[in-house]
């Protein structure tokens, strides 16, 4: 089904004692022993996801509250509302939710449903207005920027200033795809926290004392958020970013104090990965831990999202951005206990130390070290680490060869142990330390039965009372048919499923000495899937799909897809696992129809998947993306890095278009100047400029014209050398082509008169009219900006260009 940039998945985040060493909650729980009994009770509360708002100077209509979101859901009663959080509600739709800020409701119906204290704030975060459909920012600004790592000048923590032209763009890291964020990473750039300032010659920065070439022109309104060093502006669709430094130098100095303040107040946080992002890792971490993808949950902790996995009778956590699916899977605690060549005891002692307390947020105080052993303390138990894996264990550390006295004990089984509604996970010196059994003479001679659920639809019932844990303390050498013991009663809720015990408790032969756990699980009550394959048509809101493979289909920008009679940003389908993809598609697994928005076309289906997609392959978790390209009939231009061979498609400064239009169905076309001189272009000077230009489409229609010239001193243009011929400029273009522009020594010129050559059917175009105020630089000078606005610059212009609705860019990367 599809899921728009509204919705909310909320799979409970479950706060519970594991190596994660997320924090352990306990306020007053009944505890029971054979002995006594105290009251004590745990809470146990949900984080809200943190979730984007659309936020306007002023308010527009809002979809779900004002009118209906994408997939159909509008706000008419208040018993929609599932829940609320301290910024927003939360609704369900169907077999999704949807989450609302409170700042949405402010001016609605809704209203009244604000708490008193309440105070919202914009944070780049909370802006995408306009986008609620999109699925990243991977097309154009309304200016044509498109994102290119390589044009970022500054980050924070919510995004990435980047430079465009004569003027800035902010973009929120929520708006951009998880490869991107990776590559990013990956390549380490060294980027400062403050962009540098633009000047122009004859001073002044753009935006604020004059126009940027996209038209921008700061006028004190529009303010859509607040950065560490500025503010950022909305202008059309996309962001402008103002710094603190630049405003305090202008007229608009005395929003320097109103905004610097909010920016230092304003909590910040790392933004979550998108869905996709999710989907994958999920499968990734299913496929290398070989469990079933239902039992990997995501959880939220201190705004990053993780995913929860069993280990033995408890869950530990991995966050996202700790996942390398191109890897096999290390655990945060064998990627802290990993071996580092050259490196000593000392050294690797003071990095767990270090590195435990960077990753578990645990205090120094809360870390002892005894000989070749590290205690993280955690609650009313410990997590002991061997420092240096190679040296042999200490017999008194393990339950197998501790030293015993089993003689000593005048009771063989002590229990069982409990708290009413406690989740709280105890080692054996920790059930002993709070339980207290009397008559006990040495915890050693004993070991832990753990009976225990972390399930949130059901319980562990003992002597009437409901619990997620329970233990037994039995001393060594036992046979099992000797215990005597009761295996606790599992209670599901109601209108939940009991799934079962993980293993059964055994009825005969020796006990090993080792503890043992028995894990009892329960789930939602969801009918069992009778198809193999479920798609958007279905309502499965109602049907246990957690084993089922997601297949998504998306678009990247610039277009939709279409199934059947709907148009839409998006569909998902599930298959039964086992399907190959032939018999999948034989079962109603359908491809939807790309459809291009105005002015672009489909390029091609992207896909992200584990495994292959070869007909008889085993169908896997696959998002599949719909690339749309340009139609424009020029793109550009760009300078070449290498001038030498200008048409280069792999060459690293062709424009970032580039990337979103089909290479199939364009050309370069290059202007390359000679020895002694270079081309001049509103984007820079270079001697290598390049267009691309449409199959099929002249450089006449394109609106394409030589450029500008610079001769170095002691040289002047060859004006003998026809650049571009008549016949050449009229013709359809369908290869690349090169142009050359030459240059002659003024020293070795003995032909004074070539100048006249320069009369021909370009000159309409090139050559400044007599009554022109134009200044042309003489050989060796500087031309100075206004020079450029000829009648050529003008065709150059974007304004200029009616052969499409909506232009490209003209300016560089």
């Amino acid at each position: 089904m599809k899921r728009n940039r509204h919705s909310l998945y909320l799979t409970g985040i479950l706060l519970t004692c594991s190596l994660a060493l997320t924090a352990c909650h306990s306020t007053s729980q009944t505890n029971h022993s054979q002995d006594s009994k105290s009251y004590q009770k745990t809470t146990k509360t949900k984080k809200p996801r943190h979730k984007k708002l659309s936020k306007k100077g002023m308010r527009k209509d809002i979809s779900g509250i004002d009118k209906p979101t994408d997939d159909g859901f509008l706000l008419t009663d208040e018993s929609q509302i599932e829940s609320k959080t301290d910024t927003g509600i939360i609704v369900k739709h169907g077999d999704h939710k949807h989450f609302f800020f409170y700042s949405d409701l402010k001016g609605t119906k809704w209203d009244y449903l604000i708490p008193k204290d309440y105070k919202g704030h914009v944070s780049p975060k909370a802006i995408n207005a306009g986008h609620n459909n999109s699925q990243g920012f991977l097309g154009q600004t309304e200016d044509g920027y498109v994102f290119n790592p390589s044009d970022i000048v500054s980050e924070d923590a919510n995004g990435y200033t980047v430079r465009h032209g004569d003027h800035y763009h902010y973009i929120l890291k929520s708006t951009l795809g998880t490869s991107t964020l990776q590559q990013i990473s990956r390549n380490s750039y060294s980027i400062p926290s403050v962009p540098p300032v633009i000047h122009q010659k004859g001073g002044g920065v753009s935006g604020i004392d004059f126009r940027t070439s996209d038209g921008f022109l700061f006028d004190g309104t529009n303010i859509s958020g607040v950065t560490s060093t500025g503010i950022l502006v909305k202008h059309g669709n996309h962001l402008h970013p103002i710094s603190f430094d630049v405003l305090q130098q202008s007229k608009w100095s005395y929003l320097v104090n109103q905004y610097k303040k909010q920016s230092k107040d304003e909590h910040t946080s790392t933004l979550t990965q998108e869905d996709a992002d999710f989907q994958v890792k999920r499968a990734y971490l299913a496929k290398e831990l070989h469990v079933e993808i239902s039992q990997i949950k995501k959880v939220v902790n201190e705004g990053k999202v993780g995913l929860e996995y069993p280990h033995g009778d408890h869950t530990h956590v991995v966050f996202l951005s700790e996942l390398d699916i191109n890897k096999p899977f290390e655990s945060p605690e064998d990627h802290i206990m990993r071996q580092e060549a050259g490196e000593s005891i000392e050294q690797r002692k003071e990095r767990l130390i270090k590195e435990y307390m960077e990753r578990f947020k645990v205090k120094r105080e809360d870390i002892t070290i005894d000989g070749n052993y590290m205690s993280v303390r955690h609650g009313d138990h410990a997590h002991v680490y061997k420092i240096d894996p190679n040296l042999p264990d200490d017999p008194e550390r393990d339950v197998k060869t501790e030293t015993t006295n089993l003689d000593v004990e005048q009771q063989l089984v002590y229990g069982p142990f409990y708290t009413e509604g406690s989740a709280e996970s105890l080692t054996r010196k920790g059930v002993y330390q709070k339980y207290n059994p009397k008559g006990l003479q040495n915890i050693k001679n004993f070991v832990l039965l753990t009976f225990s659920t972390n399930s949130d639809y059901g319980n562990l019932l003992v002597d009437g009372h409901k619990t997620k844990r329970v233990y037994y303390l039995v001393r060594k050498d036992l046979n099992w048919e000797d215990l005597n013991i009761q295996r606790p009663d599992a209670v599901k809720d109601e209108g939940r499923v009991f799934k079962g015990w993980a293993n059964e408790l055994p009825t005969s032969g020796k006990m090993e000495r080792e503890h043992r756990s028995f894990y009892v699980d329960f789930d939602r009550n969801k009918k069992q899937p009778t198809k193999n394959v479920y798609g958007p048509e279905d309502d499965v809101s109602e049907i246990d799909l957690e084993g089922y493979v997601p297949i998504k289909y998306t678009v990247l920008q610039n277009g939709s897809v279409k199934l059947g009679d709907v148009t839409q940003g998006g569909f998902s389908y599930y298959v039964k696992p086992g399907l190959t993809w032939k018999e999948a598609w034989e079962n109603g697994l359908k491809e939807p129809t790309p459809i291009p928005n105005d002015h672009y076309e489909f390029i091609e289906w992207r896909h992200i998947s584990f495994d292959g997609r070869n007909a008889d392959d085993k169908v896997s978790t696959t998002i599949s993306m719909a690339a749309f390209g340009t139609t424009n009939l020029k793109i550009g231009p760009y300078f070449a890095k290498n001038p030498d061979n200008p048409t280069d498609i792999h060459d690293p400064s062709r424009h970032p278009n580039y990337f979103w239009h089909n290479p199939k169905n364009y050309v370069a076309v290059a202007f390359k100047a000679g020895n002694g001189g270079e081309l001049v272009s509103p984007i820079g000077r270079g001697k290598s400029l390049v267009y691309l230009i449409r199959k099929g489409t002249s450089l006449s229609e394109a609106k394409v014209l030589p450029p500008s010239t610079q001769p170095q001193k002691g040289y002047r243009q060859d004006y003998s050398h026809i650049i571009v011929s008549e016949a050449d400029y009229n013709a359809p273009v369908t290869e690349d082509k090169v142009y050359n522009i030459l240059f002659k020594n003024i020293a070795d010129d003995n032909d004074t008169d070539d100048t006249n050559a320069s009369d021909s059917w370009l000159d309409e175009f090139l050559s400044p009219s007599s009554t022109s105020d134009e200044t042309v630089a003489e050989p060796g000078e500087e031309r100075a900006p206004e020079a450029l606005n000829s009648d050529k610059d003008e065709l150059e212009s974007p304004e200029a260009d009616h052969s499409v609705a909506n232009p490209m860019p003209y300016e560089g990367n």
